[in-house]
């Protein structure tokens, strides 16, 4: 029997297979379905040629560099100079040493995160399977199942993503909202156990909290225990929007259940958000004071996280945003070497998740 003519599996997978997989009620990280809410959504999931940017707004200009950047490099002031003085003055008078200006900017960077799924189908399959709406049926199936794998992979890197090697131009994983939201590891080339660091520092607890809406108020006004005899840093002290809140599926139900019952919230049904295809789908969330808060399946047990949205950009690099790769017949591509008669590909994404300002967002780890 002649063989099924591949050549456009991978066309019909990106054009038409994966895009629909992200409308409707599709796993997609929580966290970037809520930045698509509240923040800038630019381009579109599961499309080969489009860079997808979800959360912090960004110029034009902007967003067209990063676009085509290796890594992304940002800034950060490490202190204040004294006897203000222009931006770009090299003093090199009375505020000679550590005191001089071009002293207190640092920076970081962040780099490509690659992540590929492998697909693998059986030529007996395929040529079992001729005509197109029974082959469009495999490659929906094959396709569908890498993509969800790809997408799981992803949502818990959102959280627990710690890259091997920042330094690297293509680092293994995402860095994650654990390791952003920290106070003594490296983040971007950033010591951040160092004083001198201290500004770049994201706001930690890793006391025993009782969870309540008091508590969220209690992180953004007056700062909690850091569960190391100390008390963090109020996020509102430097301007945080503080309007993103994710916590496990049990916290939340608590956290609703207070919001209905002393009437200081409203729970939003999941009906009512937009479905749009390219950024998933945003389920039921409490509405508390302008506030969004959301459970998330794959936060850890007890974890609270009170984030500013205008802080994070999650994008997608063009050409590996959940793209289908050319399908390839092992036994044709590389004849009587013993391969076996499969056809294969692979979905692949690459990514990164910044945080331009960890200073303004929270992580309790023991809140219940």
């Amino acid at each position: 029997m002649a063989r099924t003519n591949r050549d456009n599996f991978h066309s019909y997978a990106n054009e038409h297979v994966v895009p629909n997989l992200f409308s409707g009620v599709f796993k997609f990280p929580t966290l970037l379905s809520v930045l698509s809410m509240k923040g800038a959504t630019e381009g579109k999931l599961g499309r080969p040629g489009s860079s997808l940017m979800l959360g912090k707004r960004l110029s034009p200009a902007k967003r067209e560099s990063m676009r085509g950047s290796t890594q992304y490099v940002g800034f950060f002031h490490s202190g204040t100079v004294g006897g203000g003085k222009w931006i770009g003055e090299d003093d090199t008078g009375a505020s000679a040493g550590a005191e001089r200006q071009n002293k207190k900017k640092k920076s970081y960077y962040v780099s490509w995160a690659e992540h590929e799924q492998p697909i693998a189908i059986q030529n007996t399959v395929l040529d079992a399977n001729q005509g197109a709406s029974k082959i469009g049926s495999v490659l929906e199936d094959a396709v569908g199942m890498a993509v969800e794998e790809q997408v799981e992979t992803l949502a818990t890197s959102v959280f627990t993503g710690a890259p091997s090697d920042q330094t690297a131009e293509v680092v293994d994983n995402l860095i994650g909202l654990d390791t952003w939201i920290h106070d003594s590891n490296t983040v971007g080339g950033v010591d951040r156990s160092q004083a001198a660091n201290a500004n770049f520092r994201g706001r930690r607890s890793t006391a025993s909290l009782a969870l309540s809406l008091k508590l969220i108020d209690d992180i953004c006004i007056k700062g909690v225990d850091d569960g190391s005899a100390g008390t963090t840093t109020p996020l509102l002290r430097h301007g945080s929007k503080a309007d993103i809140i994710i916590t496990d599926e049990t916290n939340y139900n608590t956290l609703k259940q207070e919001a209905i019952s002393r009437q200081l919230g409203r729970a939003v049904p999941g009906s009512s958000q937009p479905s749009g295809g390219q950024v998933g789908f945003v389920g039921e969330y409490v509405d508390y004071n302008g506030k969004c808060i959301v459970p998330d399946p794959y936060a850890a047990a007890s974890s609270l996280y009170v984030l500013d949205s205008s802080s994070w950009l999650f994008q997608t690099f063009g050409g590996k945003n959940f793209s289908t790769q050319k399908f390839v017949n092992l036994r044709e591509n590389q004849p009587g070497t013993g391969q076996p008669d499969l056809t294969t590909s692979a979905v692949v994404t690459k990514a990164r998740l910044i945080c331009t300002e960890p200073w303004k967002n929270f992580h309790g780890t023991a809140v219940s």
